[in-house]
């Protein structure tokens, strides 16, 4: 009967709130939550993150509510000190969970940096080293499953996309907009997780009911659009420019080609007054970043390596230069798995282009037309 009674609306409608009704984030919000209850022994190799612009968005009774299931002899309530200060720690030898409701990293970057990187440890490694006050340090092996809250500076955290360790949610709801749609859900959240019987519920619930995801994994975090959302607004206005010039392709040099040179372009862009101090280093850093997500729009050439792509083209007459692709990434990914660079160097010379469709039209466009689509040979091709 008590199963049968199970009442668990409140608290999937405050999961909802923090993904802003997102079902893929949603999903994986819980998948993270279900893992951790349904397979305690499985090492979650990432800090989930809770961020909200705004205070009042419930993230607290989010974190409560695992707290208490988990139980509080295997969870450990933090401040952030606790956290990230090396000396300390005695709570290590006997919790495995830990939450902190308001992460907060400040100083000198230097400083910031050390903070964020001892919380890192904590979901990486499995042996960590315990200095409590008066006690000689100690190893212990543990690995430890973390949950963030904060509504302040989470961007120091997630400075690029590829910060394999911090799952990001950030929830774009206010708590005004909250209480005028549903006006009664933070009195419900409060009674909830203050009702043993609801969170009893809520636990057979993740541990008997809910299905993992097939795909879901605990090694490495997912690129979530709140990351992306995040990385984007910490963008240098460097790189807004050069995303301007690229993707606007606002060169003569870019004008017919999916790839540029980087010593070509850089003395293209040196010609531009707001692009005068620019270096290689700075568009090589550029493409890098633009590079590590699925959803960049740049892409590799021989793993980055400097390659041959204009027979003659540099003064010593080898041609061997670093080229990045910056248009089409889907369709020459797809060209250069099947024909090397063939099609690349014709492309560079203007005897190959890619039509201007979309993703799934170009990929219909290789597979039916690829039999034609190279030219008769050019000199050296």
């Amino acid at each position: 009967d008590e199963i049968k009674n199970i009442d668990n609306p409140p608290s999937l409608r405050q999961v909802d709130i923090l993904t802003n009704f997102d079902a893929k984030m949603r999903t994986y919000l819980m998948d993270i939550v279900a893992t951790l209850i349904q397979t305690p022994w499985i090492n979650i190799k990432y800090a989930t993150v809770l961020i909200s612009k705004s205070q009042g968005t419930g993230k607290n009774y989010f974190l409560t509510s695992v707290f208490k299931m988990v139980g509080g002899q295997n969870c450990k309530p933090l401040e952030t000190d606790q956290i990230t200060k090396p000396l300390g720690r005695s709570w290590m030898k006997d919790k495995h969970v830990l939450i902190c409701s308001e992460y907060e990293v400040v100083g000198t970057k230097p400083e910031i940096k050390r903070q964020i990187n001892t919380t890192k440890t904590l979901v990486t490694d499995e042996i960590h080293s315990c200095e409590p006050k008066g006690v000689d340090p100690f190893t212990i092996h543990n690995q430890f499953t973390i949950f963030l809250a904060s509504n302040e500076n989470a961007h120091v955290m997630i400075d690029d996309i590829e910060s394999r360790r911090w799952a990001c949610f950030e929830c774009t709801w206010k708590r005004d907009t909250i209480n005028a749609k549903f006006p009664t859900h933070f009195e419900e959240m409060e009674n909830f997780v203050n009702d043993d019987k609801k969170i009893a519920g809520l636990l057979y619930y993740f541990k008997h009911q809910y299905k993992i995801s097939e795909g879901f994994k605990s090694h490495v975090a997912v690129v979530t659009q709140s990351k992306r959302d995040i990385v984007e607004n910490l963008k240098s206005q460097l790189h807004r420019n050069l995303d301007e010039v690229l993707i606007e392709r606002k060169l003569p040099l870019l004008k017919t080609k999916d790839v540029f040179d980087t010593r070509k372009l850089y003395k293209e862009l040196r010609e531009e007054p707001h692009f005068a101090n620019i270096s290689e280093a700075d568009i090589r850093d550029y493409t890098n970043k633009n590079m590590n997500d699925d959803h960049g729009h740049c892409w590799e050439i021989a793993n980055g390596e400097a390659v041959t792509l204009i027979a003659g083209d540099s003064k010593s007459g080898r041609g061997t230069r670093q080229y990045f692709g910056f248009a089409n990434k889907e369709y020459w990914q797809v060209d250069m798995e099947k024909n090397g660079l063939r099609n690349l160097k014709l492309h560079m010379i203007g005897k190959f282009h890619v039509p201007e469709f979309g993703k799934q039209k170009q990929e219909e466009l290789y597979d039916t037309q690829v039999s034609y689509r190279p030219m008769a040979k050019q000199g050296n091709e």
